[in-house]
């Protein structure tokens, strides 16, 4: 089994970090400099770019480490999420999960998450989906299509289930063919389970 931490040294830091990092190049690059004298200034406008201009190396090793994750066979890896929720006070609380992920393509997952509010887990065999809830004692199991990336979809559109480390393992980033221009392998909709998130 292929740990995902030896797949490409940097390659989650890379992913989280490229973006942000390119946008603020490209912002420096496109900002216009102050003017020293009113009398030479000019009246036209700065044309800003609707996206923001990707450094191409930053690309080529997102694509690169995107390619290595989907090329791998097997991964297992520990998820660890914060997230924030609105207190009955209105101020933010921080809440997290950590998530024991073990995968192997292309039709086997098993996610185990703990963490602040109730524990869940998610097991997927290439056939059957099922999704259980321990304090209640509670398991829905639903038949599921052939691949994993296929399952999450169908996951997502039929109980509202998602992973946000959905991208690590699945075989086609959304990310990347928004960058490269293709077409995105399936979009966030608010699901009618949701009850007015998404």
């Amino acid at each position: 089994m292929i740990n995902r931490h030896n797949l490409f040294p940097g390659a989650l830091l890379l992913y989280v970090m490229a973006l942000p990092i390119t946008t603020h190049i490209s912002m420096a690059q496109t900002a216009t400099p102050p003017a020293k004298d009113k009398s030479t200034q000019s009246t036209q406008a700065t044309v800003v770019p609707s996206r923001p201009v990707l450094e191409p190396r930053a690309i080529e090793l997102l694509k690169a480490s995107c390619a290595r994750l989907a090329a791998a066979r097997s991964m297992s890896f520990t998820a660890e999420v914060t997230y924030e929720s609105p207190s009955r006070t209105g101020f933010p609380l921080a809440y997290s999960t950590k998530s024991e992920v073990v995968m192997q393509r292309p039709d086997k997952l098993r996610v185990i998450t703990l963490g602040d509010g109730p524990a869940s887990e998610f097991y997927y065999d290439g056939k059957m989906m099922m999704a259980y809830a321990p304090a209640e004692n509670l398991v829905a199991i639903a038949d599921a299509p052939p691949t994993l990336d296929e399952t999450l979809e169908v996951a997502y559109h039929i109980a509202a289930i998602y992973f946000p480390f959905d991208d690590v393992i699945v075989t086609e980033t959304p990310a990347i063919a928004r960058l490269s221009g293709g077409p995105v392998p399936y979009t966030l909709r608010r699901s009618p389970r949701s009850h007015g998130t998404l």
